[in-house]
């Protein structure tokens, strides 16, 4: 990749430490990540938090005894019966060779939609507790925590993120344009699961004015404002089980404060509006074979 298209890409995506490219102890903290949430990758959030000395650890710390309790794998759950997601007509399974996916294709692509609606409900979960523990001024708990650890996706299942030269220029077109209708005001990016779309590039073109037409017609953000209503009910009691780390040199407060800035911009915008568009997108899969 050459230096100006890298210079363009971080502009665009806001920079971030790709998994590939952890080490030390971001690689630790983003297996530990992983492990603990039952996922395969670790969600662009996290990636970004990691450019900046110590705030992955800050805030991972802070929120790790709780990420794996059976409390939050219960608001998990509450979440997916209680939301009416977005539903699109199903695609004919014999329809998705047209559109570039073998079996094994749909396999992956399944995997790739299952792996970031867990993950972003995840993190709109757990990243708005976080942000209520530090209005609250941090709280300790001794109470030893009831974790229920979920099984760890297959890595193998999982495509690589594409990166923005790595696809065709229709498609990083369309990847642009669906960006920047998710994007915080001021805070351009493009969700990870749009780079991973781009592998089926006739699948993202499909869904694509759907997408856009959801957003046009406010539906997407009415689900979203009421998953936002749902979490912000939730979060002083996750909150409470929270504590602040002990950090010897922790991130500085103007270091903090821009980083609480970050969290709350995307848990006011793209995180919950990729939950709807992933199970939106998710609707459109045929069913498996039996």
């Amino acid at each position: 990749m050459s230096e100006v298209v890298r210079r363009k890409e971080s502009r665009l995506y806001g920079s971030e430490v790709s998994e590939k490219n952890a080490q030390g102890r971001v690689a630790d903290l983003y297996g530990d990540i992983r492990e603990t949430l039952g996922l395969g990758m670790v969600n662009l959030i996290y990636r970004r938090m990691a450019t900046s000395e110590g705030v992955l650890e800050w805030v991972w710390d802070s929120i790790r005894d709780v990420a794996g309790s059976c409390e939050v794998e219960r608001q998990l759950i509450q979440v997916q019966e209680d939301v009416r997601w977005p539903r699109l007509a199903r695609a004919d399974l014999a329809s998705l060779p047209l559109l570039g996916i073998d079996k094994v294709g749909i396999g992956r692509l399944t995997s790739v939609l299952t792996e970031y609606n867990r993950g972003n409900r995840l993190n709109l979960l757990l990243l708005s507790a976080f942000i209520e523990l530090q209005k609250q001024g941090g709280s300790v708990s001794n109470e030893r925590r009831s974790r229920q650890r979920p099984k760890v996706a297959d890595r193998s299942d999982l495509v690589p993120i594409l990166d923005l030269d790595q696809m065709e220029p229709q498609t990083q077109a369309l990847v642009g344009v669906l960006a920047r209708y998710v994007s915080p005001p001021g805070r351009p990016m493009v969700p990870s699961l749009f780079r991973h779309l781009a592998h089926w590039p006739g699948f993202l073109a499909l869904v694509a004015p759907h997408i856009l037409q959801s957003i046009a017609d406010g539906q997407i953000e009415k689900i979203s404002d009421n998953l936002k209503k749902f979490t912000s009910e939730g979060a002083p009691g996750l909150a409470r089980e929270m504590s602040v780390p002990n950090f010897k040199e922790p991130p500085t407060m103007e270091t903090r404060g821009y980083w609480l800035g970050e969290i709350v911009a995307y848990l006011a915008k793209p995180i919950p509006e990729m939950i709807v568009i992933g199970y939106m997108i998710e609707s459109i899969l045929p069913l498996k074979e039996t």
